[in-house]
């Protein structure tokens, strides 16, 4: 393997390449590859580009505990960074690491932000008409945002008025609610989708990223248009095995900056943020008299416990509370 300082500015690392290959043979889900390889590229950094086959489980450590120590992240974000290292030298460079000493952060968790009725609707207001789009699926189905961008045109099923979330977190599949109201603009957007992908194999291309599993079940399936992103990316991208140009859907980081510009248009001064959406929907179904393990089905969480955050937010809690300032006159 060449060493990275010496490679030229620009040019993509060869190394990650054959790292995201590696991930694929194993079938792991696309975002996790990111995932995975964000982290890697953090390590590779932060140990001045030295290749991760001359570091030791020492700098593994090192680089794991200064996420906590300076940069102060939580203990599920060290995890992500943990679980992508394991991978890289178990499966990728053959080298296990063993006996780790890592300081975990004991980073409290924070209670989710809730919107207002009023406030979903002003930044809805503000945001341009697909991103509204993905926005109302986050807070009428309770999608994260990864789920959301990630739908492909046959994970809405509108005779059964349910979307069906594929490899979620966990790599777990589920269903949850199609709301009624979202379905005409679903069908407008599936119909934009249709007419784009039409255009594209006309044009001999009309790809779209498959994992190798994906692949390997159904020859032929990415160039389908059932498989097509109801939220493709703008620009095609090189599948690194192929070559091929294929579809990605829109990027997470594009949906963030558009919700905090809207949010700033409607005066809105909450932190919000795409899982604002999916919080207000788990809130509000809480409020409304739904069992709590019905909305841990329909959020896609291992546990109830996760769910359960939600009642330390919804107003019912404190609604029969009156402070005792309202029953003073001062």
């Amino acid at each position: 393997m060449e060493d990275m300082q010496e490679r030229p500015r620009g040019r993509p690392l060869r190394f990650l390449d054959r790292y995201r290959l590696c991930i694929r043979r194993h079938g792991l889900a696309p975002k996790t590859e990111k995932v995975y390889v964000y982290w890697v590229k953090r390590y590779i950094r932060f140990h001045n580009l030295t290749h991760p086959e001359k570091l030791s489980e020492t700098d593994v450590e090192e680089f794991l505990n200064d996420l906590k120590i300076s940069k102060n992240l939580s203990l599920s974000t060290q995890r992500l960074a943990l679980n992508s290292l394991v991978f890289l030298y178990s499966h990728f460079l053959e080298q296990p690491l063993v006996g780790l000493d890592i300081q975990f952060s004991s980073k409290p968790k924070k209670l989710p932000v809730v919107l207002s009725q009023f406030e979903i609707e002003a930044v809805l207001s503000k945001l341009p008409w697909v991103f509204r789009l993905a926005c109302r699926i986050m807070y009428g189905a309770g999608l994260r945002i990864s789920e959301c961008v990630g739908l492909r045109v046959k994970d809405i099923d509108f005779y059964r008025n349910q979307i069906l979330v594929r490899g979620g977190k966990g790599n777990k599949d589920r269903a949850t609610l199609l709301p009624a109201a979202l379905i005409p603009d679903l069908h407008k957007q599936i119909e934009l989708c249709e007419l784009y992908f039409l255009r594209e194999i006309e044009e001999g291309a009309g790809y779209v990223y498959l994992s190798n599993s994906e692949k390997h079940r159904d020859p032929g399936a990415e160039r389908r248009f059932a498989f097509q992103y109801i939220f493709p990316s703008p620009v095609n991208h090189p599948d690194i095995q192929t070559g091929l140009m294929v579809q990605q859907h829109l990027s997470t980081r594009s949906v963030h900056r558009q919700i905090k510009l809207a949010a700033k248009k409607a005066k809105i001064h909450k932190p919000v943020s795409a899982h604002a959406f999916r919080h207000t929907f788990a809130t509000e179904l809480l409020e409304s008299g739904t069992d709590i393990r019905t909305i841990q089905k329909l959020l896609g969480h291992s546990s109830v416990a996760t769910t359960e955050i939600y009642t330390h937010v919804r107003n019912r809690a404190h609604s029969e509370v009156t402070s005792p300032l309202d029953n003073a006159d001062i």
